[in-house]
């Protein structure tokens, strides 16, 4: 199967030491620029090491982070590191280093507004501290950030049941670097009928210099002995390209099958083939908003209209086929947000992704 677009997309081997190689093919016939990687750390890392240094097949040193994602100031498997790589046309590999610094780890200061944001000069992601549903995605255009996606739903049926409350409830950026900004939405559900605990945790990173956004959305079951079944997962955004307020303008969608007015007509891809990555967009225009999906564990994607004509929906289905979680285990899901300029689409982009492969070790 298909592998998904930044994460996991190269063979990752650890070599001895503190060092790990991510190697992959380019079948474009074009050199790829400012590509973003991200990987989960798959060594063990000894001593005091508090940064990576990467370098490509030639020595180059490129700019890279670690990303401390569990906070506890060590690197350990737990952890990412991302960089931004040039890939020409055939094989490529990078030698990834990890070291001791003498600059201090950054960590983000505490943030006393409602809303906590991560942007770089194209996009803007903002999440409310005490509102999940309250989440934004901007284009910046003229450096003015204009919203194209906003009202982000989460809807995880777990045990055949309904009978869960949120329990806790934080947002915060856990790392900001020279490769990107990782904000992190943290939701625990406990049941109301037992002692069953499910942190869901949602990082969207966003990179310098470009417009994707990726979204790593994970369910653990953290009960201290009980299991739990996470049967589907909605998600998605429920204003895209409006305000939920007004009557939509003209609107239209594309996606891998069809294309069609957001008015007039709706899409629903169900059980999607999994030998290719899917992707859906609506725009007009002001602009566009795009998602990018690998097809495991979709169920469905839908767009359509809704609340009278005044909002668009733009969903994906999950499904988890014999998601029975032990304690400490967990499942999770991939996918990328682009926010578009007026004309442009994202099919180029999982076009150069689809010819992105990995190199089996």
């Amino acid at each position: 199967m298909k592998k998904f677009i930044l994460p996991a997309l190269f063979a990752v081997i650890g070599l001895c030491g503190n060092e790990m190689q991510i190697s992959g093919v380019n079948k474009n016939a074009e050199k790829i620029l400012n590509y973003p990687i991200v990987e989960r750390v798959t060594t063990s890392v000894s001593g005091d090491c508090n940064a990576v240094q990467v370098k490509d097949a030639s020595g180059k040193i490129i700019p890279s982070q670690w990303d401390d994602l569990n906070g506890n100031g060590k690197i350990d498997q737990e952890d990412e590191i991302s960089f931004l790589a040039d890939l020409a046309p055939g094989e490529f590999s990078f030698t990834c280093r990890f070291i001791k610094s003498s600059e201090k780890i950054k960590v983000a200061s505490a943030v006393k507004s409602p809303v906590v944001s991560i942007e770089n000069s194209f996009v803007k992601v903002s999440q409310h501290r005490q509102k999940l549903q309250l989440r934004n995605f901007y284009l910046k255009q003229q450096n003015r950030p204009l919203p194209v996606a906003g009202a982000f739903v989460l809807e995880p049926r777990m045990d055949n049941s309904w009978k869960w409350k949120n329990s806790d409830f934080s947002v915060k950026v856990i790392s900001a670097g020279c490769v990107r900004q990782v904000l992190r939405v943290e939701l625990v559900k406990k049941g109301t009928e037992n002692d069953k605990t499910v942190k869901i945790i949602n990082d969207l990173s966003v990179f310098s210099g470009r417009k994707e956004i990726l979204s790593r959305l994970r369910f653990i079951n953290m009960s201290p002995s009980q299991l739990v079944q996470i049967n589907t997962v909605n998600a998605g955004m429920y204003q895209v390209m409006s305000d939920g307020k007004n009557p939509i303008g003209d609107l239209s969608f594309r996606t891998i099958t069809q294309s069609g007015e957001v008015r007039t007509s709706s899409f629903l891809l169900k059980r999607p083939a999994s030998d290719r990555v899917l992707w859906a967009e609506v725009s007009g225009k002001n602009g566009g908003f795009a998602i990018i999906l690998s097809p495991e564990n979709v169920r469905n994607c839908l767009i359509r209209s809704i609340s009278g004509g005044k909002a668009v929906r733009m969903s994906v289905l999950w499904g988890f086929e014999k998601a029975v979680l032990w304690p400490g285990k967990s499942v999770e899901t991939v996918s990328v947000f682009m926010p578009l300029l007026p004309a442009e689409t994202s099919e180029k982009f999982v076009t150069i992704n689809n010819n992105l492969k990995r190199v089996m070790q």
